[in-house]
């Protein structure tokens, strides 16, 4: 009986194989990485676009065309 116990046991050690955690990063999420090592974050321009936001500057069509166009162009050097 102990013989078969120990080969029992040996053999279910052997056969049961640990599952892998497995990580998957969009590209989104590969593409912001990027953004943010290669520039980082520009506080004084951050914090101008804040002040000009409160000022209202950013309340006409006109602005927010060229604040997307440039988004826009951003975006598609990064791809």
């Amino acid at each position: 009986m102990q013989r078969y116990e120990q080969a029992h046991a040996q053999k279910s050690a052997t056969s049961v194989k640990p599952q892998e955690d497995v990580v998957e990063i969009s590209s989104l999420g590969r593409l912001l990485s990027r953004e943010d090592q290669a520039q980082g974050v520009r506080m004084a321009l951050v914090e101008k676009v804040k002040a000009e936001i409160a000022l209202g500057a950013y309340d006409k069509p006109e602005k927010v065309d060229q604040v997307l166009n440039r988004l826009h162009e951003d975006l598609n050097k990064l791809q």
